[in-house]
């Protein structure tokens, strides 16, 4: 339960300062912005498509690329799957 809460506090700050970056770059700038996932299957599509959402809500020009470590659960597959649907790029780091 309490990594549960820690994790959930992790995942709030990064969409917080997700959010605060893609209002600075709203300026016209091209960017990319680069996402790393490893052994998150349980949060890895939400967290994505809330990403991807937020980008083409603020109409931010750029594009998104998740490198996925070498994770021991599903997160591999479900980024690919995403990447389909969503058009972002995925990248398999070690």
């Amino acid at each position: 339960m309490g990594i549960l809460l820690m994790l959930a506090g992790v995942i709030i700050i990064t969409i917080f300062g997700l959010y605060k970056i893609l209002k600075e770059l709203k300026a016209g700038d091209i960017y990319t912005l680069y996402l790393i996932v490893k052994d998150q299957e349980d949060y890895v599509e939400g967290y994505l498509r809330n990403v991807v959402k937020r980008i083409k809500r603020e109409g931010i020009p750029g594009r998104l690329v998740v490198l996925v470590g070498a994770s021991r659960d599903q997160t591999g597959a479900i980024v690919q799957r995403l990447a389909r649907k969503l058009s972002f790029i995925v990248r398999e780091i070690n």
